[in-house]
């Protein structure tokens, strides 16, 4: 028995690997289409085609076996939609500011 657990070890570790990048996956997919749908104002020439491009490929390999190959489309995405991210969050921090000091004013 703890042969049989040892010899089938190594091939538990990569089905638990690759569980936890399909979930990775499934959670920045989901995250993405989101900011797409929310924030499609800030998106610029182009971007938004290699964002889904992107997407298609994460999708694709996630319905594979290989770990290794989510994890670097998984990077991929986030590369493809670096600069749309950092304009969101620009936007948002732009935003509580602006209420904030609102509040401050009012408060006054």
């Amino acid at each position: 028995m703890i042969r049989d657990s040892f010899a089938h070890a190594e091939q538990d570790v990569g089905e638990r690997l690759l569980v936890v990048e399909r979930v990775e996956a499934d959670r920045i997919l989901r995250a993405t289409r989101a900011a797409l749908a929310a924030s499609a104002d800030l998106l610029v020439e182009g971007e938004r085609a290699a964002i889904e491009a992107a997407m298609g490929a994460l999708e694709e390999v996630k319905a594979g076996r290989d770990h290794l190959a989510v994890r670097a489309a998984i990077q991929a995405l986030d590369a493809a939609s670096k600069d749309f991210a950092t304009r969101r969050m620009n936007q948002a921090l732009a935003q509580g500011c602006a209420v904030r000091t609102s509040a401050r004013w009012k408060a006054k």
